[in-house]
């Protein structure tokens, strides 16, 4: 039995961008934390539904209510509250989204990373399909030649594995704080963040076995 892997390299251009924005504001008084963080954001994800991206996605990816401390000669003092609400925007018009660090900037919202341009699910599902062929063939020729230098040939049997494997998942964020729970805000005034939904992508792989005689 002969072990091999076939390949297939193509290059392509990126046809999806993602943007990570997250309002955040820190104070003593969590009632206006909560309407100011929670109006700002609302009002940037009004202005990213005004802009009719295509083939777009809208994650609110985080929403915390924290306490903050110093510490001061070995004691922890409380410094307040800090409210947060993250938004994630996928499309594959990136020039639109530069509008959206635009109103960030509007906002006065700092918090923005950077454009991540990547390719898409379907693109990379096409590339899959024409990629497979050349990767069985060139698994093939890798096998035919390694029988042939050990004087055999290759025999009828033969089996071909795929695997998939996830990725872009989130990751957990590292905060060392007191993290509050979701009700203690239920009672707070102004208006509820919008929450979106968002979707993940995977990539496959493939290897070979053929038999000799």
């Amino acid at each position: 039995m002969i072990q091999v892997s076939g390949t297939c390299k193509k290059r392509v251009p990126t046809n999806r961008s993602r943007l990570h924005i997250s309002v955040e504001n820190s104070g003593k008084e969590m009632n206006e934390l909560y309407k100011k963080t929670t109006t700002t954001y609302n009002s940037l994800y009004k202005k990213i539904k005004s802009l009719k991206l295509k083939n777009s996605d809208l994650e609110t990816s985080s929403y915390q209510v924290n306490k903050e401390f110093d510490w001061h000669k070995g004691k922890k003092l409380f410094r307040g509250f800090k409210v947060s609400v993250s938004i994630t925007v996928t499309s594959s018009e990136t020039k639109k989204m530069t509008a959206i660090i635009q109103e960030a900037n509007r906002l006065k919202i700092s918090n923005v990373r950077g454009l991540q341009q990547f390719v898409s699910d379907d693109t990379i599902m096409e590339i899959k399909s024409e990629c497979l062929k050349k990767a069985v063939l060139d698994a093939q020729t890798k096998a035919l030649s390694m029988a042939q230098a050990l004087g055999r040939k290759l025999g009828k049997y033969f089996r071909i594995s795929e695997g998939i494997k996830a990725s872009d998942s989130p990751r957990p964020m590292s905060f060392r704080k007191e993290r509050l729970a979701i009700s203690s805000i239920s009672s707070m005034q102004g208006q509820q963040p919008i929450v979106a939904q968002g979707h993940r992508t995977f990539h496959f792989h493939v290897t070979g076995e053929f038999a000799v005689q």
